[in-house]
């Protein structure tokens, strides 16, 4: 059986119906994309029809370096968002080398009881991207 996009398109969004995305953190902005503006943070989740739980969050450390000072984590994050930076300085900051660590955004599976059942599902380092893998996930939840 041979489907167009467009009848893809709407099972997709009939399976996807009957579960929602939860936003835990919004995006910051569309200049703030980069999983490093969510650090340490839970961004968004699906609870699927099994009780268990697709939760998008933000792994790993951040390190920034300024003057041969460095910064980890939430003291990185905090001097960045200072400074009003946004994507686009980050790319900088990577080629220069002033960001020497970075995280990512990966998905997970928790069961009823909050114990992982199912880790790195998914790894990106763009929010949108994040929601659209979590949404993807959910509904090949579904098929099998």
């Amino acid at each position: 059986m041979n489907l167009s996009i467009a009848e893809i398109s709407k099972l997709f969004i009939y399976k996807i119906g009957n579960m929602e995305v939860e936003i835990i953190t919004p995006k910051l902005s569309n200049k703030r994309e980069d999983s490093f503006w969510y650090w340490n943070k839970g961004v968004a989740k699906i609870e699927l029809e099994n009780n268990h739980t697709l939760l998008l969050e933000v792994g790993g450390d951040i390190n920034y370096v300024e003057n041969k000072k460095e910064y980890k984590n939430q003291e990185a994050l905090d001097l960045l968002l200072e400074y009003d930076y946004d994507d686009r300085d980050l790319v900088d900051l990577h080629i220069s080398g002033d960001i020497t660590q970075t995280n990512h955004f990966a998905i997970v599976e928790i069961d009823e009881n909050d114990i992982v059942v199912g880790d790195c599902l998914g790894v990106c380092h763009e929010y949108e991207e994040g929601i659209e893998m979590l949404k993807e996930l959910a509904f090949l939840d579904e098929e099998q």
